[in-house]
Parts: structure tokens; C-alpha cells; sequence
């Protein structure tokens, strides 16, 4: 026992290890962390050199609402060096992962100072390609996270009433990066606010909280004419179901795995009849959405969707790769039913993330890593305090190969694509 705990010690001084050489290597194995850099930078100087109420909005690049880039523009305000641009993404990353061990220790009553599977648990975001590569570039995605972890700590944390507020308070900073975190205060409204007693004190002091703290959103709403200054990006996109719905298989598998055999009685009782309708259903539903040639070729999609219609290692009919990325989607869909059960607030993060990216032109994998993977450890008990042990060594194993997946797509096989 005790070379096990020294085992995860290691692991988790060589995954931080590894965080921080890629970071002065200038790694980027999610493959866009250089592109958007020049974007951000050009940011960056916008807002650092006007003044608030002078900004041009007009040439601000992103998708997101410009909370992270006001940050960065007013705290490294005496220079205009790009690579203090990076390095402040960089730290910030690195807190994430404290607030995070402090989650865990909170979830799970850990009351000793140190604990080796938790650990090990907590900074596996190190791993994941997306996360570093946002750490790393300068991107504005961990800035969310970060503000998100300290939300669901204060939420989490009962000992004072006024981390209630706090709670709302971070949790609209998530927004003002990311408009797809809105399932985050919408939860916090629905549990924070009596509805038998729509008058009461409390109730006013949430509703003035959440609309006072919502002000600057509102205010970009206005200033950029809707909830985004990139309208083309908004269109229904059908795709997008199967293919989120894929995310959700990759990352809830790990999950999967600890109670393996409960899944197998689930499959194999006569009850489970009814998914083979529901897959027939949902397959005759997007069959037709699928295209030999399709915009998620060449960018997004993600890793089973790259895996299946683009690397051409499984050589089999178009109709059939078809087949058989809708069967794992709704093994996703499986998952996710399997796991959440009755947890309201997850049911709202799938429902809130599938209406907002079902109507986004391109999804990536990014969007949901590592944050299906904060959201299942945090807000649902399927991960029992018994099974952290198991889990911390299952989970280091899929991030890890899904990261050397990634340095082999990114440093090998798109290269070999190119010179093709």
C-alpha cells in the first residue's frame, strides 16, 4: 500500500513536471492554441490601450464575452510582451488545479493533509490536450474553468452563508467568458431560490444578487447586439447531437469502468430491449445528416468522429462508418442516463450544452474537456469515497493515452496529411 501511494506521488509530481516543460516548449497538441494566440494578442492591446468606454468593439475577435481579456489587459498593464500573455494563462491553470484538490478534499470529508489518490485526481486536467494547450497559449478557456471551480467550491462549502453569493458571483464571471457556462447560475437560481415562499427576504436578496451581477452581461449583450459579436457562427446544426453526444462516451467511460458490472446487468436484462427502438429511432433520425464530404473533415468533431470517417484506418462503407459513430454516440447517451439518474444539475449542463452547441456552426472536443470530467467527479456521488483509489489510477491511464493520442495526431499524422 504504501508503494502504491508513493507510485501516485510520483505520477503526480511527473504530470505537473510535464505541464510546465510544455508550457516553455511551446507544446500545442490540441493544434490551435497558435492560431488563436495572434487573435488574442490583438486583443489584448485593444483593451489594454483605451479606455473601457472607448474600446472598439468592433475589432475584438472571439466568440466569448471579453471578461478574460479585460483581466489579462488590466493586470499585465506594464507590458505589451506576448509572453506575459501566456504566463498569466499559464498560473492560472495551475490554481485551477489547487481549488480543485480543495474540491475534492471538501466532496469527499478528507480531513488529513495529504492525500495521494486525490491528488493524483486533481491534477489530471495537466493532461488533458485541451487544457494545456489553452495553459499554454494564452486562451481564454481555463480562465472559465478557474472561475468555475471557485463557484462550485463556495457552493459546496456550507460554512458561511455569504459563499452563497459568492457562489452566484463567480458563476456569472464563467459567463462573462463562456455564454455556454449559463447552466452554471441557472442551476444556482433554481436551488438558492424558494419557490413556496416567492416573497421572502432571501428570495429577494438572490434575485438582486443574480440580476446586479448580470448587469455587465446585459451591458455586451447591448454592445455587441446579441449574445455573441460572431452572429455567422449561430446556425442549427443536426450533426452536432451525435457528435456531442460522442464527447460524452469518450469521457464518461473512465466513470463506466468502475462499475463495470453494473452497466453489463443493464444490458442484459430483458428491460434493455427498449434501447434497441431508441438507438433504431435515433439513428433513422441522423443518418441523413451525414456527409462523404463534410466540414467536420477537415476541423472539429472530435476524436471518434476524426477516428471513423477521416484517419481511414477502419475500411468499411461510408453507410456503415455511419452505423457505427451513431451506435457510440448513443452509447454516450447510455452513459450519461446510466450515471445521472435523478442529479438535476447534470441533467441541465447536458440539456443547456445540446440546445446552445446544437445551434454553432463547428463544435470541437475542447468544449467539454475537461469539463464533463469536472462536472461527474464534483456534482454526482457515482464516484463513491471508496472508489477513489481505483478511480485515480483508471482515470490517469485514459488521460494519458488520450493525450499520446493527441501528440500522435498533431505531430504525426497531420504532417504526414500535409506532405501527401
Amino acid at each position: 500500500m504504501h508503494n502504491l501511494v508513493l507510485k501516485k506521488n510520483y505520477l503526480s509530481i511527473l504530470i505537473i513536471v510535464s505541464f510546465i516543460l510544455g508550457f516553455f516548449l511551446n507544446e500545442d497538441v490540441a493544434g490551435g492554441g497558435h492560431l488563436d494566440l495572434p487573435l488574442f494578442y490583438k486583443n489584448f492591446l485593444i483593451i489594454k490601450n483605451n479606455n473601457f468606454f472607448l474600446i472598439p468593439w468592433n475589432e475584438y475577435i472571439s466568440s466569448g464575452l471579453p471578461l478574460h481579456h479585460l483581466l489579462v489587459a488590466n493586470i499585465i498593464f506594464f507590458s505589451e510582451n506576448i509572453f506575459f500573455l501566456k504566463f498569466f494563462s499559464f498560473i492560472l491553470s495551475l490554481f485551477c488545479i489547487l481549488i480543485f484538490y480543495k474540491i475534492l478534499k471538501l466532496k469527499y470529508e478528507i480531513h488529513e493533509h495529504f492525500n495521494s489518490s486525490v491528488l493524483l485526481i486533481s491534477v489530471i486536467p495537466l493532461l488533458s490536450p485541451y487544457f494545456r494547450t489553452s495553459g499554454f497559449w494564452g486562451l481564454e478557456e481555463n480562465t472559465c474553468y478557474l472561475f468555475f471551480l471557485i463557484s462550485a467550491y463556495f457552493f459546496l462549502n456550507k460554512n458561511c452563508n455569504s459563499y452563497n453569493y459568492l457562489a452566484i458571483l463567480f458563476s456569472i464571471f464563467t459567463v462573462l467568458i463562456r455564454q455556454s457556462f449559463v447552466f452554471w447560475p441557472l442551476f444556482l437560481f433554481l436551488y438558492y431560490f424558494n419557490f413556496t415562499k416567492i416573497f421572502s427576504k432571501r428570495n429577494l436578496y438572490i434575485f438582486f444578487s443574480f440580476f446586479i451581477f448580470s448587469l455587465p452581461i446585459f451591458y455586451f449583450i447591448f454592445i455587441f447586439k446579441g449574445f455573441t459579436n460572431e452572429p455567422t457562427r449561430i446556425t442549427f446544426t443536426p450533426i452536432n447531437v451525435p457528435i456531442i453526444l460522442s464527447f460524452f462516451f469518450i469521457y464518461l467511460f473512465p466513470f463506466i469502468l468502475i462499475h463495470s458490472d453494473k452497466l453489463i446487468r443493464n444490458l442484459t436484462r430483458r428491460q434493455s430491449i427498449v434501447h434497441l427502438v431508441f438507438f433504431l429511432v435515433f439513428y433513422f433520425l441522423f443518418k441523413n445528416q451525414f456527409e462523404i464530404i463534410n466540414f467536420y473533415n477537415s476541423i472539429g468533431g472530435g476524436l471518434i468522429y476524426k477516428f471513423i470517417f477521416n484517419l481511414n484506418i477502419i475500411n468499411i462503407n461510408f453507410n456503415i462508418k455511419v452505423f457505427l459513430f451513431l451506435l457510440i454516440s448513443y452509447l454516450g447517451l447510455f452513459f450519461l442516463i446510466s450515471i445521472v439518474k435523478k442529479n438535476i444539475f447534470i441533467l441541465i449542463f447536458f440539456l443547456v450544452s445540446l440546445t446552445i452547441y446544437s445551434f454553432v456552426n463547428v463544435i470541437f472536443q475542447e468544449y467539454f474537456d475537461p469539463l464533463i470530467f469536472f462536472i461527474f467527479i464534483i456534482f454526482n456521488n457515482y464516484i463513491k469515497k471508496k472508489n477513489l483509489n481505483k478511480f485515480s489510477i483508471i482515470i490517469f491511464f485514459f488521460y494519458f493515452l488520450l493525450l499520446m493520442l493527441s501528440f500522435t495526431y498533431r505531430y504525426y499524422i497531420i504532417p504526414r496529411s500535409i506532405i501527401s
